[in-house]
């Protein structure tokens, strides 16, 4: 080997080696898997290869997190759904899985999780089906799936919470969040207080969410929660590739429907105006860093709508 790396050498023939490799890597690997590879990659350590902080920020963003408890929107979620989530279950779930640094994007918050039980419980106590699957676009840190799976399991069902992301989910990393203060965790072991619920509920599924959504075949989706890149192109591949599973009736939950996020608000005002989904409501609340929440929960109204 050392000899023909001379030869390559003293005649030149270096760069015309490189061109070699390079055209039968290129007709060996897809371009689209050596993409999907290097993203993976990137996303190793998304949070950074150690804890960020100090127990006493992480302790400070929790405190701040729950100061953020906006009254009267949990009270609007509770009229208007009929259910209200257990106040330690949130608090506990979001201590481990929702205050991390945000670097002033955003004030943390727990609310969401209220916002997100009322809507499953409600769902299950007016439609019989005795089993409920819900698709959740953007797993992140675990929050809104366990929320989910505890909705499910309030309402004495049966189901499934199938849960996609491009992060780790069985390789433990730093999560931003206080739990990295006992070193580098899987998401299960994050969770590890919930970790029954999790069993029976919730199936982690790594990859892009489009490539999942058309490969893992789910009879129907009742309720799908689409929380991923907020891209126009993103927004719509995920709605597309859910709404055929969904029937009259099922609820499409779309996170971040908000100005700063016009890909989102697009493709939602589309789907309405041409008739697949109809609006059930507009959920926001502000803080000091702009719109902390702004969901919008459509309701599927007919499979095939004449345009």
């Amino acid at each position: 080997m050392n000899y023909l790396k001379r030869i390559i050498t003293l005649f030149g023939l270096a760069p015309a080696a490189k061109r070699i490799r390079a055209a039968i890597l290129d007709r060996l690997a897809d371009r689209r898997l050596r993409r999907n590879l290097s993203v993976f990659k990137k996303l190793s350590n998304p949070f950074g290869v150690r804890a960020p902080a100090s127990r006493d920020v992480y302790e400070f963003e929790i405190k701040r997190a729950i100061a953020t408890r906006n009254e009267r929107f949990i009270q609007q979620v509770q009229e208007e759904t009929g259910y209200l989530a257990d106040d330690a279950f949130i608090k506990k779930l979001g201590r481990l899985s929702k205050s991390g640094l945000n670097y002033g994007i955003s004030e943390p918050s727990f609310d969401l999780g209220y916002l997100l039980y009322g809507l499953v419980r409600n769902y299950c106590s007016e439609h019989d089906d005795g089993y409920v699957n819900v698709v959740e676009v953007g797993t992140s840190h675990g929050f809104s799936s366990t929320v989910i799976a505890r909705a499910l399991a309030d309402s004495h069902v049966h189901g499934k919470v199938i849960t996609i992301d491009m992060l780790p989910t069985k390789e433990p990393i730093y999560w931003n969040t206080i739990s990295d203060l006992s070193g580098r965790k899987t998401i299960r072991e994050v969770l590890t207080d919930f970790q029954d619920l999790i069993d029976k509920y919730v199936i982690y599924v790594r990859g892009s969410s489009d490539y999942v959504l058309k490969t893992v075949y789910v009879p129907r989706v009742h309720i799908a929660f689409v929380d991923g890149d907020h891209k126009e192109r993103s927004v719509r591949h995920d709605i597309g590739n859910l709404m055929p599973f969904q029937a009259p009736g099922d609820l499409l939950i779309a996170d971040d429907y908000t100005h700063v996020c016009p890909g989102v608000q697009r493709v939602v005002d589309e789907m309405i105006a041409e008739g697949y989904y109809k609006s059930c409501g507009l959920y926001d609340t502000h803080g000091e860093h702009g719109v902390i929440i702004g969901v919008h929960v459509l309701e599927r109204t007919i499979r095939n709508p004449e345009k």
